[in-house]
């Protein structure tokens, strides 16, 4: 500050600049450098509408063919603010673990957010602790509701009773494979009942198991000639023979 203008000021002279800015705070205008507050509405860490939400939330369900209303939505911070009311919605990615960008259109133009999807379920849990090659029954049995995010599991099997536990389990574990496995439906050396399909007949035999099994499984059997034939478990002591799989010798077994 200069000397002249201490003593302009003491004796109740300021200069214009001065006297202009205050006359502006007195009447209630803003300063001309102030940045004007954008409106809520384009936010870029605003959670997206429900419209937004509904319209994804469909196109996972079209993608992984699932209901819509199981679908959960994870979304991740952005830059874009995504507008209110989609024109549409398109996923990019491989969707990987459930990881997508999402473009959503709108009046305001193309916006892009990243979210992790998911699918609400349930999973089965110990009720208790249970011991190592114990059969379940329902009382061992009890679910709780889980996300399970990225893709759902193709031909997932739930545990049930029967299935035997292949190592000790704590209360409230998640019971799965394969810490949990389906009941050996044919045991190794047991006598099973074998079935041989030719066309629209069904020719049956007895065999002994060479091989222990599930359902769904493939075992080794003898059969009363001698012969060993590859056969897949379909029921409690029961396999039905696949044509073009050979056992081998029984010396092999």
């Amino acid at each position: 500050m200069l000397p002249s203008d201490f003593g302009d000021r003491r004796r109740g002279v300021f200069p214009m600049a001065t006297l202009g800015l205050a006359g502006a705070l007195l009447l209630g205008a803003a300063p001309a450098a102030s940045a004007a507050v954008p409106s809520p509405a384009l936010r870029a860490q605003d959670p997206p509408s429900p419209q937004v939400e509904q319209a994804v939330a469909d196109e996972v369900s079209r993608r992984w063919d699932v209901p819509p209303e199981a679908v959960r939505l994870e979304w991740r911070p952005g830059r874009d603010a995504l507008p209110s009311e989609p024109h549409g919605v398109t996923l990019v990615g491989s969707g990987a673990g459930g990881d997508w960008v999402v473009e959503v259109s709108g009046e305001g133009g193309l916006a892009r957010r990243g979210l992790r999807a998911g699918v609400a379920g349930v999973r089965w849990t110990a009720a208790r602790p249970l011991p190592r090659g114990h059969s379940l029954s329902e009382e061992d049995l009890r679910t709780e509701p889980v996300v399970r995010w990225g893709p759902p599991e193709v031909d997932r099997e739930e545990p049930g009773p029967g299935w035997v536990t292949r190592r000790a389990m704590r209360e409230g574990e998640e019971m799965r494979a394969p810490w949990v496995a389906p009941p050996v439906l044919v045991p190794l050396g047991s006598t099973v009942e074998v079935w041989v399909r030719r066309g629209r007949v069904v020719l049956r035999t007895e065999g002994e198991a060479r091989s222990s099994g599930i359902w769904g499984e493939v075992v080794r059997v003898r059969l009363a000639t001698g012969r060993v034939v590859m056969g897949r478990v379909v029921d409690s002591g029961r396999v039905e023979v696949i044509h073009g799989l050979q056992g081998g010798n029984d010396d092999e077994c």
